[in-house]
Formats: C-alpha cells, structure tokens, sequence
C-alpha cells in the first residue's frame, strides 16, 4: 500500500451509530458553552425594563420623605432604563429605543413638575408663618 493510501484509510472512519451519538454529544456541549458564554457576557444586563413609571405622591399634600422616595424610585426607573439600552444597544429596535428614552424622560419631567408644586407650596406655608 503506498503511504497516501495508508494515510486516507487511517483518515476515514466509519460512522456508527455509537460513534453519531458520542459526536451528537460533543456537538451539544460544544452548543451549550456556547450558550452560557454568551448568556454570561451579558449576565450584567437586565432581562427587562420597569414597565410602570415609577408612582408619584400628591405634591400638594406629600411629605418631604414622600418627595425623597419618589426621587428614589423615579432615579433608579431612569437608571435602570440607562443599563439596559447600554447592555442592549445592538440587539433592540431604534422604535423601542426611542419609546424607552421617551418614558425615561416623561418619568424624570413627572418627578420634576411635582417636586416644583411641592417646593411652590413649601414656600407658601413659609412665607405665611
């Protein structure tokens, strides 16, 4: 046997259905890294955003404390908003961007119009003492 024949024969393998699933197998694990890598690069980001637009007391009748929590939920809204169009710039639609960067706007300009009512009547109260 000539040694190019020697070595095509060693190269061919016969495939059985032993040797299919050990290959099916590795096909698998190899796809399952894969996966988890690629799931794990973005493990940081979060799967979704807050719907809801984060509630706001009654400005009229709020506490400092009311506005101090409404100003905390209405930061991390718009922070978590802010991390997930970094995580996810290349995968969403310039739509769902720009309905994201719009709610994360109305909620900041929300906070902001009834901290200004609250401050307006923190004022009066003031100025009548």
């Amino acid at each position: 046997m000539n040694p190019s024949a020697a070595l095509a024969s060693q190269r061919t393998t016969q495939l059985t259905p032993k040797s299919i699933a050990s290959l099916s197998a590795q096909l698998i694990a190899v796809c399952s890294l894969s996966v988890a890598l690629a799931t794990g690069a973005n493990a940081a980001c979060p799967g979704k955003t807050l719907d809801a637009q984060p509630l706001l007391p009654n400005p009229q009748s709020a506490t400092m404390e009311d506005m101090l929590e409404a100003q905390e939920r209405t930061r991390k809204y718009v922070a978590g908003i802010e991390t997930y169009l970094q995580c996810r710039a290349q995968i969403i639609s310039v739509q769902r961007h720009n309905l994201l960067v719009s709610n994360a706007e109305r909620a900041a300009r929300g906070y902001n119009q009834a901290l200004q009512v609250y401050l307006q009547g923190d004022k009066l109260l003031a100025a009548e003492q």
